[in-house]
Formats: structure tokens, sequence, C-alpha cells
């Protein structure tokens, strides 16, 4: 694109002004998606006014003030790119980030996210799971239903091996329908509640982020139902954004609504499975989620492979287009509190995996010998 217009100038017989002209127009770009980019972090991310991050209001300024200096730099489409990765780069999030329009159209392409979701029987007594992803299309749906649904007659399996490698997340509701379809509702969710009972949620409270969880009610909805508890959970969000808007709130508070645990119920783990997980630098978001809850579960659970991806405490993205339509910045409009796993902590495998992890006949065979104990 550069080249043509370089040759169409010359042509012209326009070279030395029209050309300088070029330069400064990208310049001028990039500074208005840096303004556009810092603008909408300021009035909708969670960590402007986040009192126990501190950091986040001057990395916020630190890199502004930076990609401000190398504006006047930036000569073409992926120097312009470039730059703003970087910014939002300094934010060291990988909810925050900025996505160009070419990695958006080409993420289905990825090798890892072609896999389907699968169950395979290794043998009589030892089941490979897939689930290459939390965030699924319409025909990834049912085979991730299709999956969940049988869960129950899998529970007397001596191994089941959960293969989340390339998963970086997606909506964390799917995991758990794998953990409570395969241990049993009762007595996951108990566990879950006993995890969660000090966490506690902030929503950043804006004109656009309620606008983004009005269009969450209506996904929802479409994707789980206008009866489940999903849908339920996610208009009490936003009535309650809405509520604070109005009252001119930086926050909306969600506590979730706990009532004291029964020690006299006490439902019985259906599982009799030893679990393992494999996992990869990818997985990150719900995936980690998916494993927090199978970790709380008191039930033998070990992770294969490599350390994973990270997550910060700030979550529930949305996507943001640049004026230039170069990408999108991807923000986060939440933040935990109290989350037992903390910002930026990745899982370490119990059992590292010295190949290459994307060879999934010779992982499988690895996998076999050593989790045989």
């Amino acid at each position: 694109m550069f080249r043509i217009q370089l040759i169409f100038l010359i042509a012209m017989g326009a070279w030395s002004g029209n050309f300088i002209a070029a330069e400064r127009l990208s310049s001028v770009d990039a500074l208005r998606d840096i303004n556009f980019l810092h603008e909408a972090i300021c009035q909708n991310h969670p960590g402007i006014h986040n009192a126990h991050d501190p950091e986040f209001a001057k990395m916020c300024h630190t890199a502004y003030q930076q990609a401000l200096i190398e504006c006047p730099k930036v000569h073409n489409d992926q120097q312009h790119i470039d730059l703003l990765k970087k910014y939002t780069h300094a934010f060291n999030d990988a909810h925050l980030r900025f996505s160009p329009a070419q990695a958006q159209c080409n993420h289905h392409m990825k090798p890892m996210d072609e896999r389907a979701f699968a169950v395979r029987h290794l043998t009589d007594k030892v089941t490979w799971i897939t689930l290459p992803t939390f965030h699924p299309n319409e025909r990834q749906k049912l085979e991730l239903i299709s999956i969940i649904d049988p869960l129950p007659h899998l529970r007397s399996q001596s191994r089941i091996i959960f293969d989340v490698r390339g998963n970086t997340g997606g909506n964390s509701v799917w995991g758990d329908k794998v953990v409570e379809g395969l241990f049993g509702s009762e007595y996951a969710t108990l566990h879950k509640e006993k995890m969660e009972c000090e966490v506690f949620t902030d929503w950043r409270v804006s004109n656009d982020n309620v606008a983004h969880v009005k269009w969450l009610t209506e996904f929802i909805g479409h994707e789980f139902g206008t009866t489940s508890e999903s849908y339920i959970w996610i208009c009490g969000i936003y009535r309650g954004m809405s509520d604070a808007l109005a009252q001119g709130e930086l926050y909306f508070r969600e506590e979730q609504i706990r009532s004291a645990i029964d020690t006299s119920v006490n439902p019985q783990n259906q599982c009799l499975a030893k679990i393992f997980v494999v996992i990869d630098r990818h997985c990150g978001s719900a995936c980690l989620d998916f494993i927090d809850y199978l970790k709380a579960l008191k039930h033998p659970v070990t992770l294969v492979g490599q350390t994973t991806n990270a997550d910060s405490l700030y979550m529930e993205v949305r996507n943001i287009e640049a004026p230039s339509k170069l990408g999108s910045l991807v923000l986060p409009i939440k933040v935990y509190r109290n989350r037992p796993r903390g910002h930026n902590q990745p899982y370490h495998p119990d059992i590292p995996y010295p190949d290459n992890i994307n060879d999934t006949k010779n992982l499988q065979s690895w996998v076999m010998k050593y989790t045989e104990f």
C-alpha cells in the first residue's frame, strides 16, 4: 500500500511536499488513536479509581506520555499498530491490549483453535477430553454440550485427562458446567461457594460500560436461555450498574448473595477418577477459572505440561474500535476483590512436559506413561 502511494506521488511529480504530508498524516492518525485509547481507559477502566491499585493510574499516565513522544516516529500502518500495542502492553495485563484488525480476522486460523471438542477413550479406564475454548461458536456449542451431558457416566474412570491447550478463555459458565457435570452439581457448587466466600466484584460504571452490559443480557439470554441463572445474574448486574450510573457512582459493587454454609448438608463427591489437566502457555482467563474450580474440590487434580498464561484481577472485556480502523482496544470493565488466585499469577505444571506440546500423539503417549500412579 505504501509502495503504491510512493510510486503514485513520483508519477505526479509531487515527491517532496506530498510525501512529507503523508508522513504527517500517519503521525496525526496515530496521535488520534492514542488519545482515543487513553480517554477510553480513563473513562471506563476500573483501575483508574482503584484505591487498591494506585500504580495503575501512574502507569496510565506514564504509558500515555511515552506514546505521545513516539507518535511523530510513525510513518506507516505497521508502526502505527506497533505503537498502540506497545502502549497497552505497558499495563502488563493480558486483558488490556490492542488487537489489530488483521489478527482478529485470522484468529480462527490458529491451529490450536481448529481442534474440535472431543472425548477419546485411550483405554477402557482412561478418557481424554479436549476443551480448546470456552468461547464456542454455534457448531462448537453442540460439540461442547455433547461432552457435558454424558459426563456423569465417566465418574468411575480411573483417569480423566482434560486437554485445555490453546484455551485462552471465554465464558466461565462453560467450564462450570463441565465441573458440575462430572462431580455432581451440589458437591461442586458447595466447594465453589467456600472458595469464593470472601470474593466480590466492582464493576466500573460509565455510559458505555452500561450499554455493553445491556448487550450482554441479550447475548447471554440467547446463549443460555432467559430462564438460566446466568441470564438472571447479568440482568441484575445491568440493573445495578444503571442505578449506580444514575446516582453518579464510579462502581457498582456486586456482592454475591451468600447464606451461611449449612454444615449439616454434606453432598458426596460422585467422581472417582483422578483428574489431570494438560496446560500450556496459552491457557488464560476462563480456562484458569476452570482450573481454580477443579482445585477447590478437595479432589486429586494434577497439572501436566507448561506454565500457563496469567490474568490480572481486571476482567470482563469489551472491544472498542480505534478511529483508524486498524484494530480495537480490548478493555476490562470489572475488578475482582479477594480472589484466591492472585494478580497475574499463572499455574505451573506438577509434571512439566519436555517436548513439543503441540504434537498430540506423542503427548498422549507420554501422559499415559507419566500419569500412571
